[in-house]
């Protein structure tokens, strides 16, 4: 019965809310910053600490253009009741932002979700606290371009569908491809933002591009390989400090889909490191520099091993300076280049 409930007010929800702030266009809002405020049990009071709280968030964002507040209760009680007791929570946050911090109500959007949306657990009181909560959030309007694409898989694959990421400062989306293999993702206009496109049984594309009208009007195609024993695949904007085994931190989210990469298949590789020593003969395996391209290597293996990539599907061996990109790089560009790790698939051991 209290399922049958839930499904009635959600359904009197969705369709009595104007003010959603989907009903404003949310395509075109970029979520900024938010905060959870907690409740007593029954309570939908501010306390001196929460109004703190709001203080200190809108202070950083004044000329942001919309807030939205959603509130929620735990399952104690009736669904009516919850319903209820979770407005009067938001209107107690909405009322503080009109009245007292002067907002205007029309850049102010409320919803109220009784317990239907839990943040945790409502078996135990440890977890329920957190079920009696306004969630706060501030978006601000952003010009808004669409990106698409073509994915394009091996030609008898018809079933394998590929995750488009694009992710940027502040921004953050992503979808999935077509059968056909399109996709397409609204993007903030005129920023760079990083374009991670992955499919499980593929090597993961990764690159940053900026979102401006020539990107909005052309579709961008690729073509992600299929992991095969004997290919190499370059680890894309993936570069290490200079001298170390240190990844830049714009590196990492390469070692996340890497990872996505091992986890979604059962291949194994073998992970090649190199380093930066141009104009100079190949290294001995006891020299400084071939320890560094083996510790660059490490680097990686020990992030997969960590996430519970089991070793058997990985081994890992420096190059030294043995294959450079740039053997005569002078500038930092093409020196980043060369300090790099490489993934070969590699028949597995039986």
């Amino acid at each position: 019965m209290r399922a049958n409930y839930i499904l009635y007010f959600s359904i009197l929800l969705i369709a009595g809310n104007s003010t959603d702030i989907k009903a404003q266009n949310i395509d075109s809002l970029v979520f900024i910053e938010g905060i959870t405020i907690l409740f007593e049990s029954a309570e939908d009071r501010l306390t001196t600490d929460d109004e703190v709280q709001i203080d200190n968030l809108i202070s950083k964002h004044l000329n942001t253009s919309l807030y939205r507040i959603e509130g929620h209760t735990d399952d104690v009680g009736s669904i009516e009741y919850n319903t209820e007791l979770a407005a009067r929570r938001a209107n107690s946050v909405n009322r503080y932002l009109t009245e007292i911090k002067h907002i205007k109500s029309a850049n102010i959007f409320t919803n109220s979700y009784g317990e239907m949306k839990p943040a945790e657990s409502n078996l135990h009181e440890e977890s329920r606290k957190y079920n009696r909560r306004v969630n706060l959030s501030i978006y601000t309007h952003r010009a808004m371009r669409k990106i698409s694409g073509i994915v394009k898989l091996d030609s008898i694959d018809t079933t394998t569908i590929a995750k488009i990421l694009l992710s940027g400062k502040d921004f953050s989306d992503s979808t999935y491809t077509l059968p056909n293999g399109s996709w397409s993702i609204l993007a903030p206009d005129s920023v760079f933002v990083k374009l991670d496109i992955s499919a499980p049984n593929y090597f993961f594309y990764s690159k940053r591009i900026k979102v401006t009208e020539a990107l909005d009007k052309r579709q961008i195609n690729i073509e992600l390989p299929k992991l095969t024993v004997g290919k190499v695949y370059d680890m894309p904007n993936f570069y290490f400090r200079g001298n170390s085994p240190k990844l830049l931190p714009s590196s990492e989210p390469t070692l996340q889909l890497l990872f996505g990469t091992m986890a979604s298949s059962d291949v194994c590789i073998h992970i090649k490191g190199h380093v930066n020593y141009p104009n100079a003969p190949p290294v001995p395996i006891s020299h400084n520099y071939y320890k560094l391209s083996e510790a660059r290597a490490k680097t990686v293996y020990d992030y997969l091993a960590k996430n519970e990539i089991k070793s058997q599907r990985m081994k890992h061996t420096g190059y030294g300076n043995w294959e450079m990109v740039y053997p005569k790089a002078k500038k930092e560009a093409t020196m980043k280049k060369n300090r790099r790790v490489e993934i070969e698939i590699v028949s597995c051991l039986k």
